[in-house]
């Protein structure tokens, strides 16, 4: 177990879902612990692939396990990496992603693009700038799902 403890968290929010018995409900979290040594811990359950935005590089944060609610026994994994001043962190529900207009959806590759080609901005303005892109994308369709979008720039 490592000093955050981001998967235990998470394996414990499972097993508390799981005894309340919701009847197949269950959620989707990205839960991380940043240290003061610069180390960000995660660990992804079931929800989209955050893009973690480098000077030289892209990452998806994939590392987990399943949603949590669904099984009982379900192991989490996790991983720890360092962070430097500038890194982005893009954190999006499905319906970002799902965004749909006509037969096409807005996808992660847009979601992307967009933090590649704005890394260098505020965290506000690549928040700004992902939200504008899906109001363009689907051009004012009536979207099924909640439209989340979480960003972290780290400056230290």
């Amino acid at each position: 177990e490592t000093a955050s403890g981001a998967a235990r968290v998470v394996g414990q929010l499972n097993r508390t879902l799981c005894r309340r018995g919701m009847a197949e409900r269950f959620v989707t979290l990205f839960y991380g612990v940043m240290t003061r040594d610069h180390r960000f811990t995660y660990c992804n359950a079931g929800h989209c692939r955050p893009i973690l935005v480098r000077q030289s590089s892209v990452r998806r944060l994939a590392v987990g396990g399943l949603p949590p609610g669904l099984f009982g026994d379900a192991q989490y994994d996790e991983e720890s990496l360092y962070v430097e001043a500038g890194d982005t962190l893009v954190v999006f529900s499905d319906g970002i992603c799902e965004a749909s207009s006509r037969a096409q959806q807005f996808g992660d590759a847009r979601i992307q693009q967009i933090d590649m080609e704005h890394h260098d901005e505020t965290a506000f303005a690549i928040l700004d700038r992902v939200m504008s892109g899906v109001r363009d994308f689907t051009r004012g369709a009536r979207q099924r799902d909640d439209m989340s979008v979480f960003v972290v720039k780290y400056l230290a």
